[in-house]
């Protein structure tokens, strides 16, 4: 067990993205990465092992950000070996997935903030996923993540632009 986070600010030149991490980041999710973190900044550490300074949660975050092109981050250092690194990965990218999404409350949160005329574009949901939501009340603004048009890769393999 982690007794307690050490939460630091890193240079992103620092930090190692996973090689075997087995969750994959495509242009979409990316974007809402991208989005997110423009919107409300970092809201939540990565999690890196301290002995390699590689990220064991928060590839994509780390992708987004060397995108963006920021120069540091906040990392919460973990001192653990190899496997518990492993699994940890595992399970931070695994439990996420395991919760539902309750439709009505997530049409009505969306439908309030569409309302107070919050810009609903880089929530993660797309145009028509909002619309089937929240009932057809409104999304201006939204642009469908499949329109966004190709980007180029950086030397990580990262897309670029937007």
């Amino acid at each position: 067990m982690i007794s307690h986070l050490d939460v630091q600010k890193i240079k992103l030149t620092e930090l190692k993205f996973d090689d075997r991490n087995a969750r994959k980041h495509d242009k979409k999710n990316l974007k809402s990465i991208r989005d997110s973190l423009d919107k409300f900044g970092q809201v939540e550490p990565l999690v890196v092992q301290k002995s390699t300074m590689k990220v064991i949660g928060g590839n994509g975050r780390l992708a987004a950000m060397k995108e963006l092109l920021w120069k540091d981050c906040d990392v919460a250092l973990i001192d653990v070996d190899n496997d518990k690194a492993k699994a940890l990965g595992i399970v931070l990218n695994r439990s996420a997935e395991l919760a539902e999404w309750d439709d009505s409350i997530l049409g009505d949160l969306l439908s309030e903030l569409d309302g107070l005329d919050w810009d609903l574009d880089g929530l993660g949901w797309d145009a028509k996923d909002v619309d089937k939501l929240i009932g057809g009340q409104g999304t201006d603004g939204l642009t469908d993540a499949d329109d966004v048009p190709e980007t180029a890769q950086n030397e990580f393999g990262v897309q670029l632009g937007d």
